[in-house]
């Protein structure tokens, strides 16, 4: 292909004869940026139509054909990986987690109530991950240790588990409402109860909660904050608590608002009462619940003084 002399329609005919993927919506010349459009995927950029002509990748030169490229070729990997997993019979893992769901077993149900807050469902694969950061990842070797969830590491301080448990999910899809966007279609929480339910809320304070103190009397205080379609699940979780600690009286503990900056609305839920919260910790130890223990230990017998 030359340097001069070419006009549009016959620096489109080289393209066209050479492999007919690129339209020439401007030009200034074969070795200039031309504003150039793939047929194959629709994709407009600015592109030199020498390199174009010259180019003999099988992705022809479309960097976002490139990329299509590649992320075919990752699912296709992920999917082969997915398939392995599945072709398995039931693992030790899995046997771990299904007869520690039906036996009823506390630190599973913390393990729920982990997934619940902060862990991802995909219901068409029967998958299971729940990931955390470098400071938090002390409860995924916790679990590791208990279940034989590997602990994977995405090399950026993220640490992970992902695992496929169909048979676990058969048991919990349906008693419990899971969705694959539980952060707006919140699970049913209405069949847990007693000692597994206060395990579930644990977890479920170590994946989105937050332990503090009070400005105005420095006493601990539990936090949690999620999206408003989880109201009545966090309504439910305060009255069971109430309820299980003798405590009889219930105050409107969640309050609805807008994020600021945002339209977007939230619930939160604050548990100051001691009662409950050295209820909760002492839970934790006679029981040996596993648990985030940097969270925790924050709640030491001494600092939290019953009113």
């Amino acid at each position: 292909m030359g340097l001069n002399g070419f006009t549009i329609e016959k620096a489109q005919q080289l393209l066209d004869e050479r492999n007919g993927q690129f339209e020439l919506l401007n030009f200034d010349g074969v070795r200039s940026k031309n504003k150039t459009k793939c047929r194959k995927c629709g994709y407009v950029w600015n592109v030199s139509t020498d390199s174009l002509y010259r180019n003999n990748t099988r992705t022809n030169g479309c960097p976002n054909c490139l990329k299509i490229d590649f992320e075919e070729k990752r699912k296709a990997i992920e999917r082969e990986r997915l398939k392995r997993q599945e072709d398995k019979p039931i693992n030790k893992r899995n046997k771990r987690l299904l007869n520690a769901y039906k036996t009823k077993e506390l630190n599973f149900f913390y393990f729920l109530g982990l997934l619940f807050s902060n862990g991802s469902f995909d219901l068409n694969k029967s998958r299971i991950v729940l990931a955390q950061n470098e400071k938090n990842n002390e409860i995924l070797f916790q679990l590791q240790e208990i279940y034989g969830t590997k602990v994977y590491c995405y090399g950026n301080g993220v640490y992970y588990i992902d695992f496929v448990a169909k048979e676990l999910f058969k048991e919990i899809i349906e008693k419990y409402g899971i969705t694959n966007n539980k952060t707006y279609v919140p699970c049913d929480l209405s069949s847990l109860s007693g000692k597994e339910l206060i395990a579930f809320i644990i977890g479920f304070i170590d994946g989105d909660g937050s332990i503090g103190r009070r400005t105005d009397s420095k006493n601990p205080k539990i936090v949690i904050k999620l999206h408003k379609s989880w109201e009545n699940n966090l309504n439910f979780m305060s009255k069971k608590l109430y309820n299980y600690f003798d405590i009889s009286y219930f105050p409107k503990s969640v309050m609805v608002k807008k994020n600021r900056n945002s339209s977007v609305e939230y619930a939160t839920v604050t548990w100051g009462n001691s009662k409950i919260i050295a209820g909760l910790y002492d839970f934790i130890l006679e029981n040996n619940l596993i648990h985030l223990k940097r969270k925790w230990e924050k709640l030491k017998e001494s600092d939290v003084n019953e009113s």
